[in-house]
């Protein structure tokens, strides 16, 4: 049985697309280079894996045609489902987000469900990628060992920041 531990979300699906269960995806990883063979979604709190057909993808937007998914009906399950993907198929977060960009907006949490902010800005120009949170004048390091969970949906990230990092701000 696969557990959410070992998932991690990528994007969403957002629609169907035609009548043969196509259905219109957002994603924050580059596909191609992950060369994933199957999606898993949370069905009923069992995470399901739907092996890939076929996708067409354009930056962060994409058509998937899965297996078992054969028409408008079956496709219309899985609207709104966040798409997950084993942990150990990617390589670090700096590799695997196509766009740091996708992440403005977000809003941060600490390990004490404490909102830091949300992310007005991140500088991907440099080896380590940084997080702005403007209305507090914060800066964090964006690194996948401090990521306890991403909701895509609510545009949440959840971080387990060392102690002392928050006081390097002031």
């Amino acid at each position: 049985m696969i557990t959410k531990e070992e998932l991690t979300c990528v994007g969403e699906i957002k629609k169907t697309h035609g009548i043969d269960g196509e259905l219109n995806f957002e994603t924050n990883v580059d596909l191609d280079e992950l060369k994933i063979d199957f999606f898993i979604f949370n069905i009923d709190n069992i995470f399901v894996p739907f092996f890939i057909e076929s996708y067409k993808i354009n930056g962060t937007n994409g058509y998937v045609k899965l297996e078992s998914v054969n028409n408008e009906i079956d496709a219309k399950d899985l609207v709104g489902k966040e798409i997950f993907v084993l942990q150990n198929s990617l390589s670090e977060i700096d590799e695997r987000i196509a766009d740091f960009s996708y992440f403005i907006g977000f809003k941060i949490y600490d390990q004490n469900k404490k909102l830091l902010g949300e992310i007005s800005e991140i500088n991907d120009k440099t080896e380590n990628v940084l997080i702005y949170i403007e209305e507090k004048d914060l800066i964090i390091p964006f690194q996948e060992s401090f990521i306890t969970d991403i909701d895509h949906k609510k545009r949440i990230i959840k971080m387990n920041l060392p102690e002392g990092l928050l006081e390097m701000n002031d």
